[in-house]
């Protein structure tokens, strides 16, 4: 794991989380990941 981190895959994992979080808790559960990456 010598490779940076991307901040492509990061944004990316971001939203993944927030579609998870609003699929299943609506509203406040997509915006808190983004704000925990924000």
């Amino acid at each position: 794991m010598s490779q940076p981190i991307r901040p492509i895959f990061v944004a990316s994992a971001a939203v993944s989380a927030a579609v998870v979080g609003y699929a299943f808790f609506g509203l406040p559960g997509a915006v808190t990941p983004l704000a925990g990456y924000g």
